[in-house]
């Protein structure tokens, strides 16, 4: 224990000693973090405190290699290199970033190849222990495929929470430590040795970064926590609990994780970019709800500790009470977001609205399958009366009252070709166009070379019948079906006259060369 409190205060002591430098090549280069819409601070501040703690990290390594006490814990072997070539990726992708502002495929990119570096070093998610009904196993696409979620997924939680002064230091402090103190209490000392290094690492960091900060963490430093934090908590693993180590950080980081989460399904929901960045995030809603910046704080840290003192209860259960901890874990997040206000878009069956939307998009809705069919009934009509049946058979789908459709006999509206009208119930053409309360819809036929080929009129009694949300969109896919099944049957009558006019051309071309003959 004295060595691993040896470690934590060198750490913190190097961490004070190097970040005022850090943020003095953050002025000098130009990676400075001004002020906007999604941001928080009012002045501009430099991103690369997250070199102070890179720097601790290698140094305080090569001190281990040369201290005979602790060189037994840092074990260098070849899966050692490739993790450490992973996590010097990892914080190079941030820090360039940092700099020039890489697009957002391309740090991916970066985070998977890191991930594949650590993979093949030897760090595989390959089964899950939690209790003795609760013991899976997998292959090695599976294991592969989970351990690059499990880097991305520390990754971007880190990253993504790193949006108030000294939130995401303080955060790794807690998780951090947590793992340091059960680690050293199971005589893991040379694993709990690189949590302790991250925790003094952080806390020091916390000294200039805390709100009011002057350096940010910068992407360069939450790549290189949530790298370490994820490479760390797999080597640290427990032969006999495995799944129960694994849940550790993920649940001292739950703030993040549950942002990191719910971030990209709240844009899909809203109809935003997965992962076009916003001011939404858990610390930008505690904000706005009037707290101030460093109230926000102290209530992420405090639940951040109750997370940390809850995995280490866990960690030591053995039955069915995991789980149920677990459940109240579960349900005490999502009654925070909803005090956050996550689920207002549910509100007043908006839910119900939402799902028809998805079912309607994806053709699963069988009013949506049968107007599909109209359509194609439509767009197959062999002439225009066969075309306006099919078209009133819509109509009727969609309860209207009267449809009426003009065609222009290819010279425009002042030389009209056709006129078909329909009314529900055989009532009065009349009088339900002077009707009140009725939706009127007047939208001309123009195809694709902006010709008027005409008319489509329909009128809907609001007072008898509601109008479905789908009712607008519908009518528009009718009228571009309309359209091209009277572009294509103009055609068919075009070349029909062509081939009569060839015909009786060469008729009565024959006609003459017979009686010259005779």
């Amino acid at each position: 224990m004295f060595l691993l409190a040896v470690l934590f205060m060198t750490a913190l002591l190097c961490t004070l000693a190097l970040t005022p430098a850090a943020a003095k090549l953050g002025h000098f280069f130009g990676a400075i973090d001004h002020p906007g819409t999604r941001k928080v601070h009012t002045s501009a501040r430099p991103r690369t405190g997250g070199i102070a703690l890179f720097a601790t990290f290698i140094l305080l390594l090569g001190l281990a290699a040369c201290t005979p006490l602790i060189q037994p814990w840092f074990e260098v072997n070849q899966g050692f290199l490739f993790i450490m070539a992973g996590l010097a990726l990892a914080f190079a992708a941030g820090l360039i970033d940092d700099f020039v502002h890489l697009h957002c495929l391309i740090k991916l990119g970066l985070q998977v190849i890191s991930a594949g570096l650590a993979y093949f070093g030897g760090l595989h998610i390959d089964q899950f222990y939690l209790l003795p009904w609760v013991d899976v196993e997998f292959g090695p696409l599976t294991s592969f495929g989970l351990t690059l979620f499990w880097f991305l997924l520390f990754i971007n939680a880190v990253n993504l929470i790193d949006g108030l002064d000294g939130l995401a230091g303080g955060i790794i402090v807690f998780a951090a430590t947590t793992m340091t103190i059960l680690l050293a209490w199971r005589g893991d000392m040379a694993h709990a040795a690189w949590f302790a290094v991250i925790s003094g690492s952080c806390l020091g960091f916390l000294r200039y970064n805390f709100h009011p900060a002057s350096v940010f963490l910068g992407d360069g430093g939450s790549y290189f926590l949530g790298y370490a934090m994820a490479a760390f908590a797999i080597v640290a693993e427990f032969k006999s609990q495995m799944g129960a180590s694994l849940l550790i950080p993920v649940i001292g980081l739950g703030v993040p994780m549950l942002d990191t989460i719910v971030s990209p399904i709240r844009r899909f929901l809203l109809g935003k970019g997965v992962f076009s960045p916003d001011s939404d995030h858990i610390h930008h809603r505690l904000l706005r709800k009037g707290l101030s910046t460093r109230q926000a704080i102290w209530i992420l840290y405090g639940i951040t500790l109750v997370l940390c003192l809850f995995s280490l209860f866990l960690v030591q259960l053995r039955d069915a009470r995991g789980i149920f901890l677990l459940l109240i874990m579960g349900s005490g997040f999502v009654l925070f977001l909803y005090q956050l206000g996550y689920f207002k878009q549910f509100k007043n069956g908006n839910l119900s609205t939402w799902m028809q939307d998805v079912c309607y998009e994806m053709g699963l809705a069988q009013d949506r399958r049968s107007f599909v069919n109209l359509q194609m009934a439509i767009c197959d009509s062999p002439d225009f009366p066969s075309m306006w049946e099919n078209t009133v058979n819509a109509l009727e789908q969609f309860e209207f009252d009267l449809g009426e459709m003009v065609l222009y006999n290819g010279s425009g509206p002042d030389h009209p070709g056709s006129r078909f009208i329909w009314t529900k119930n055989g009532q009065d053409y009349t009088q339900i166009v002077n009707m009140s309360g009725n939706m009127k819809l007047e939208m001309p036929l123009i195809d694709k070379n902006n010709r008027l080929l005409g008319l489509l009129w329909l009128i809907k009694d609001m007072h008898n019948t509601d109008m479905s949300h789908y009712t607008l969109r519908r009518v528009e896919h009718l009228r571009r079906s309309v359209v091209k099944t009277v572009e294509g049957l103009h055609k068919q009558t075009s070349q029909l006259r062509r081939r009569e006019r060839t015909n009786k051309g060469a008729g009565i071309a024959g006609g003459v060369g017979t009686e010259d003959k005779s």
